[in-house]
């Protein structure tokens, strides 16, 4: 069976059912992975951006933010650099809960990565039913 992005936004609801902040950072952490893998789909249809010295997660994001928006379709295409802008977004708070544990990570923080999420894999649930190019 294959793990989905919702399966991830998912096990993150579900780790915010306590207080502990261990929880809280895993609930960022898996919202995180969950609107990158939807925002990933989307990405698998459109024109790579090149320019990129990062790795696969800074290339996926540059790739929706510099989407270049065309007047025909241009509701479409602002809304997938609309995803480049808000999973830049969840990923800070990622990196704040995976590598910065000296720092306190807050439920409100995870609350929001979660909806971050949401609003990713809502936003790219019908770029992904048709040709995004």
């Amino acid at each position: 069976m294959s793990t989905t992005s919702t399966d991830f936004l998912s096990f993150a609801q579900d780790q915010l059912t306590n207080d502990l902040e261990i929880s809280q950072r895993n609930a960022a952490s898996r919202a995180y992975y969950a609107a990158f893998h939807a925002a990933k789909a989307v990405s698998n249809n459109l024109p790579q951006y090149q320019d990129v010295n990062g790795g696969c997660h800074t290339h996926l994001i540059d790739t929706l933010e510099n989407h270049m928006v065309k007047s025909i379709s241009r509701d479409r295409d602002m809304a997938i650099k609309s995803l480049g802008y808000i999973l830049r977004q969840c990923r800070t708070l990622r990196t704040k809960a995976d590598y910065h544990i000296s720092l306190e990570f807050t439920k409100k923080e995870a609350e929001l990565a979660i909806a971050q999420a949401k609003k990713i894999i809502e936003k790219a649930i019908p770029l992904t039913k048709e040709k995004v190019a």
